[in-house]
C-alpha cells in the first residue's frame, strides 16, 4: 500500500465528505476509493471516517489523523522538490573514440542521451571519432 497515496484519498474524501466526489476527482471508481481508506483504516488501526448511506464525516480520531496527514504529505513533497532539486547537470562533456567502437556505441549513446534529454537538461556534449593506431 502507498501510504502517501492514501494520505492523499483520505484528505479528499474528508474535504468532500463523500467517497463519490473524491473519487471523480481523483478518477477512480468510488468502490477504489473505498478499498483504499479501509485500508488506511486497517494498517493504522483507527477509524477514520464514520459513513452512512449519504454522507461521510470524520471521527475524532480521523480529524486528529486528518491534521497529522496533511503536515506528512508537506513533508514528503517537500523532499521530493529537494530530491529534484539537484536533477540538472551542467557543463560540457566531450567523447572521443575510435572509429570502430564510435560508429557503433556512441552512436546508440548519443540515441539514448536525446531520449533522456530531460534529465541531461543544461549538459552539452560532444562526439567524435576517428582512425588511429595504436603503438604495439
Amino acid at each position: 500500500m502507498d501510504i502517501v497515496k492514501s494520505f492523499k484519498v483520505f484528505q479528499l474524501v474528508a474535504q468532500e465528505q463523500s467517497f463519490s466526489r473524491a473519487a471523480d476527482s481523483l478518477n477512480l471508481v468510488p468502490s477504489a476509493v473505498s478499498r483504499q481508506i479501509n485500508e488506511l483504516e486497517h494498517w493504522l488501526g483507527v477509524r477514520l471516517l464514520n459513513r452512512t448511506t449519504r454522507t461521510v464525516h470524520l471521527t475524532k480520531e480521523g480529524s486528529d489523523y486528518l491534521a497529522k496527514t496533511g503536515q506528512i504529505i508537506e513533508l514528503v513533497d517537500a523532499l521530493k522538490f529537494k530530491k529534484n532539486d539537484h536533477k540538472n547537470i551542467e557543463g560540457k562533456l566531450k567523447i572521443s573514440a575510435p572509429m570502430m567502437l564510435g560508429l557503433r556505441s556512441i552512436r546508440t549513446w548519443m540515441i539514448f542521451c536525446h531520449g533522456c534529454q530531460l534529465r541531461l537538461f543544461g549538459l552539452k556534449w560532444y562526439a567524435s571519432s576517428a582512425y588511429r593506431f595504436a603503438a604495439t
